[in-house]
């Protein structure tokens, strides 16, 4: 127990949510004193301070060296707090393959001239010696940081906000799980159960354009046209999409076949990506109404969709 308590001590005697350096902020000139002079007109660098046999920067290095992999236009100084590196830390430096510098700094000289105030210390320094973004100390998901400030210095961008990313992320797939499943289940005919599916969707995520799509498809199919209408275009009131305008003229025109209502959905089947049973419809409703070239080129159009589709999952 004694010996556990040490090591969560080592990981999280400073808390995760210290951020910066004494003497300089995000925006500001790197001083470079004459330790660290060599580092001008090298282009973008990384530079890691830290104390090399200490636990929490052995561990924050090896993270870091999963995300960095190979980065030729980048250089990587790495500043000791030690007189002489660590076997580990060096083991894991020789691994680094590119532009790459050690440096011992006992006398504190760069520590000072940084500010630094928790160790490790990880600074991304721009090609103008402007310091782009900071991550200091160890905390949960360093992976997820690293990559996002790492593509931002490539891009020469700030990095963004990761938890908001990432929680963009978990409601994409929880999206897609619920569309995927409601979509096989209109490949086995059973429409029932996927407009009811389509339906939670877009009640709890009212921005989900493939929901939306699903269950104007499935009304339509239940010969609801006016309920699909109605959709569509309530949607498309706070929703900018061609898919949707797809959905709308679909439904449009299988309940009124104008010229126009044909017209325009044969000029957005052919835009849409993905939803080939929609497609399909599509071409059926151009067909049943005289248009034999344009649903020749929509039943075309669904097969290629259905192959890529195909070719994908293989």
């Amino acid at each position: 127990m004694r010996v556990l308590l040490t090591l969560l001590l080592a990981f999280y005697i400073f808390p995760a949510d210290v951020e910066g350096l004494r003497e300089i902020q995000v925006g500001d000139k790197v001083p470079l004193g004459a330790e660290l002079k060599f580092v001008e007109g090298q282009g973008k660098t990384i530079l890691l301070y830290l104390k090399s046999d200490d636990l929490r920067s052995v561990a924050f290095l090896r993270q870091f060296l999963k995300s960095y992999n190979i980065r030729k236009k980048i250089s990587f100084v790495l500043v000791d707090l030690n007189s002489e590196t660590d076997q580990r830390v060096m083991m894991l430096l020789n691994k680094l393959k590119g532009k790459k510098y050690n440096i011992n700094d006992p006398e504190r000289k760069i520590y000072g001239e940084l500010g630094v105030v928790v160790m490790p210390s990880l600074l991304f320094i721009d090609e103008a010696g402007i310091l782009n973004s900071v991550i200091v100390s160890y905390r949960p998901n360093l992976g997820m940081f690293f990559k996002s400030h790492l593509n931002a210095l490539l891009k020469g961008e700030k990095p963004g906000d990761i938890y908001k990313e990432t929680d963009k992320k978990l409601v994409q797939r929880r999206k897609n799980k619920v569309s995927d499943q409601a979509f096989a289940l209109i490949l086995d005919g059973n429409y029932q159960l996927a407009g009811m599916m389509y339906k939670k969707a877009v009640e709890n995520y009212d921005d989900d354009i493939e929901a939306y799509l699903g269950l104007g498809f499935v009304l339509i199919e239940e010969n609801k046209s006016k309920d699909a209408v109605a959709l569509f275009t309530e949607a498309l009131e706070r929703i900018d999409s061609k898919r949707l305008e797809f959905g709308y003229y679909l439904s449009m025109a299988s309940g009124d076949p104008s010229e126009e209502n044909l017209a325009n959905l044969f000029r957005f089947a052919l835009l849409e990506p993905s939803f080939f049973p929609a497609v399909f419809k599509a071409a059926e409703v151009l067909q049943k109404n005289g248009k034999v070239e344009p649903s020749n080129k929509v039943f075309s159009r669904s097969y290629r969709i259905l192959l890529r589709m195909y070719r994908r999952n293989k």
